[in-house]
């Protein structure tokens, strides 16, 4: 729990701290962003329900590592490792370098995302108690996809073999491998990106908010993992 609440303090300190550099890198990932939104709100539209709008802006945008924002990412990352050169003209150089590699992630995201969502839609049809049990089975596959992708993003630049399939199983070993900090870490995360994206302030300041708590998390238990191999 300490930990956990470690790299939350710190990613607000971060974010508070290079505040300047944070608001144009977000200015710039928002405005890429805008087709994704657009995308959000015409698959509400058809749907007729605000929330799809909001869920799905939600997953496309900040979830999943949305390839728009590979510029604030890699500016993030430089100052959870303390890099005190790194400015916001440096989210251009992160976002041709990265935006390929997430956009690759991105896909796998959508992709795996989809079948769990299908296969819940299934399940919810079926009233038998082997469909209640597959239903609450698939919740729970849900759950730990979701909160796995609070080290998506960060694994990216943290893993020297840069393959998407390899990233996302660094995340789900991760996940299992510190369960709790896991869950406290991705709950605290995830919170806030709802938050920030229903009062709006995701275009302004909540991109970086929430990809500093991806990146200090990942950072701290990085460091905690490679403590405790060499005790």
């Amino acid at each position: 729990m300490r930990l956990a609440f470690a790299a939350i303090s710190a990613a607000l300190d971060q974010a508070t701290m290079r505040i300047g550099s944070i608001l144009i890198a977000n200015l710039l990932a928002a405005l890429l962003s805008l087709p994704l939104l657009l995308l959000a709100v015409a698959l509400g539209v058809i749907a007729g329900s605000l929330e799809i709008v909001i869920l799905t802006a939600v997953l496309l945008i900040v979830v999943l590592p949305n390839p728009a924002a590979a510029g604030i990412h890699y500016l993030v990352h430089g100052f959870a490792h303390q890099d005190a050169l790194l400015g916001a003209a440096d989210s251009r150089y992160g976002l041709r370098m990265y935006a390929g590699l997430a956009c690759q992630l991105w896909l796998i995201g959508i992709a795996g995302t989809l079948v769990i969502l299908g296969n819940l839609a299934f399940y919810l049809t079926l009233h038998m108690v082997m469909g209640v049990v597959l239903r609450v089975l698939w919740i729970y596959v849900l759950v730990i996809w979701l909160g796995a992708h609070v080290y998506v993003y960060p694994l990216l630049f943290e893993q020297r073999v840069k393959r998407g399939w390899l990233i996302y199983r660094s995340s789900l070993r991760m996940s299992f491998t510190r369960p709790f900090y896991t869950a406290v870490v991705s709950a605290i995360w995830l919170i806030s990106v709802v938050l920030m994206t229903v009062t709006g302030l995701i275009g302004i300041f909540g991109l970086g908010l929430t990809a500093s708590i991806q990146h200090n998390a990942t950072r701290q238990l990085l460091v905690a993992l490679e403590d405790a191999e060499e005790a």
